[in-house]
């Protein structure tokens, strides 16, 4: 009777533990990522007109729930990298861009100003 109650509870045991890892490996979360930060060029009209295009997401773990991330990107042909910072639950993510990480904006203008 007592092999029985262990092996139910290692059984239980290790569902539990296969359950609650079961969350979004980080090659998930760069191809969606990569998937949302594309839509949000192509349809955010302070994005719209550069006609910018993701090229690849690379994320890093930098805490239990957190990542540090780039996310690289091509305007007219040059490659620019984007700092992004990523909250994760285990199932959902978040992303947000870092302060200035548009920045390369500001020198394509001054460029592509008419003077």
């Amino acid at each position: 009777m007592k092999k029985a109650t262990v092996i139910i509870w290692l059984f239980c045991f290790i569902g539990i533990f296969l359950l609650l890892s079961c969350g979004k490996s980080k090659s998930e979360m760069e191809r969606g990522i990569k998937e949302n930060f594309q839509e949000k060029m192509d349809t955010d009209s302070t994005y719209k007109k550069y006609q910018i295009k993701v090229q690849k997401v690379t994320l890093i773990k930098s805490g239990s729930h957190t990542y540090d991330g780039l996310v690289n990107v091509l305007l007219d042909d040059k490659a620019h990298d984007v700092s992004i910072s990523v909250t994760t639950d285990g199932s959902s993510y978040i992303w947000e861009t870092k302060p200035l990480a548009f920045s390369f904006l500001v020198q394509y203008e001054l460029e592509n100003f008419d003077w």
